[in-house]
């Protein structure tokens, strides 16, 4: 029985051998070793395992394919290009030399001091997250044009070089505490954005974004910031401008309807072709002497004028309705209320507080 177990598992190894030992056993001088077999009985069981080997061929085929320039090393570099990416020194940027699209997220992490992307890298189809990286002072992102995610900064206290200059359109952007940014090298200029926070930072302003359509556009706590000037058309959220540089000017030239508008702490405020307030709007602490509103036609809740210290003059001479609450309150010199020739429905309560004299 040994021998017998022995010689099948000689034989699933190569064909060859039972034959042989076929060969070997016709010699009469063999014979005598297996006393406790015939060599008729043994001559059977050795043919079998030729002519009906105990394997297939399929269970040695090769488990590759050689191909012709497009083999296992291209399959390798393509998967780096579809997968997240974690960068945790500067030289792990190396993981993207390959890259023209990342299909991922790209994580830059504590430890690096200066981040160059390469050039050939165009797109990221994720986000792009640098968190906590307290010793970044530089992001480069030469060839980087969109960012369909998220571009989120955040808690980045020595950063002040930020250069993205073909950057056009971004999922979302989300910077706060940078404050030590005080410019934005994005030449050719984002216009396509869904929401924008830019909070904490040193910007004096917002050259570099200039977008057409938001839905949340969020600019606050820019001690340094003097200048908002946007071409955005419409906002489908809240457009919030508050807490920045005192004196700040609020431009939007091109800005026809918002659903919700706070602006505070501003010096001047331009909409020249506002159409639409589908919500509120609300102008409060702000030290401008004259509002206009010449296309306004409707505020869909409420509008406010608060606490403005030096505003003499509100003109939207073609506002004709006001959804909830018409408030004018505590603007000191605000004496003369003849800028609503049009104003007929007012839906809430009518809040004048202060001394007027028409």
């Amino acid at each position: 029985m040994f021998i017998l177990c022995l010689l099948r598992f000689l034989c699933t190894r190569a064909a060859i051998i039972p034959l042989l030992l076929l060969l070997l056993l016709s010699l009469p001088s063999c014979r005598p070793q297996l006393p406790s077999l015939t060599f008729d009985v043994f001559a059977v069981v050795i043919g079998r395992m030729i002519f009906f080997p105990p394997f297939s061929p399929k269970h040695y085929e090769p488990s590759f394919r050689v191909g012709s320039g497009t083999g296992k090393a291209n399959t390798t570099a393509t998967a780096q290009c579809d997968v997240d990416v974690t960068i945790e020194s500067d030289g792990d940027v190396s993981q993207l030399n390959s890259c023209s699209k990342l299909d991922g997220t790209i994580n830059i992490k504590k430890g690096v001091s200066q981040i160059l992307f390469p050039t050939g890298l165009s797109s990221i189809s994720g986000d792009l997250v640098i968190d906590g990286a307290t010793g970044l002072t530089s992001f480069t992102a030469p060839g980087l044009k969109t960012i369909s995610g998220s571009f989120k900064l955040n808690g980045l206290t020595v950063l002040s070089t930020l250069a993205c200059p073909e950057l056009v359109s971004v999922g979302d952007i989300s910077w706060s505490t940078l404050p030590a940014l005080q410019t934005l090298s994005f030449t050719k200029k984002v216009s396509k954005a869904n929401t924008v926070l830019i909070t904490d930072t040193l910007l004096t302003s917002l050259e570099g974004i200039n977008l057409v359509t938001a839905e949340r556009f969020n600019i606050n706590n820019n001690r340094y910031l003097r200048s908002v000037d946007v071409a955005i058309g419409n906002v489908t959220d809240v457009l919030i401008i508050e807490a920045n540089g005192k004196g700040v000017n609020a431009s939007f030239p091109n800005l026809k309807w918002a659903n919700n508008i706070t602006i505070r702490d501003a010096g001047d405020v331009y909409f020249p072709v506002l159409e639409e307030v589908r919500s509120s709007a609300a102008f409060v602490n702000n030290t401008f002497t004259t509002v206009e509103f010449p296309e306004l036609t409707e505020v869909g809740e409420s509008l406010a004028f608060v606490s403005c210290s030096r505003l003499t003059t509100i003109k939207a001479n073609s506002l004709e309705e006001v959804g909830g609450t018409f408030q004018l309150a505590n603007n000191t010199k605000l004496a003369v209320i003849d800028g609503f020739e049009k104003l007929a429905v007012v839906g809430g309560a009518v809040d004048l507080s202060g001394v007027f004299t028409k």
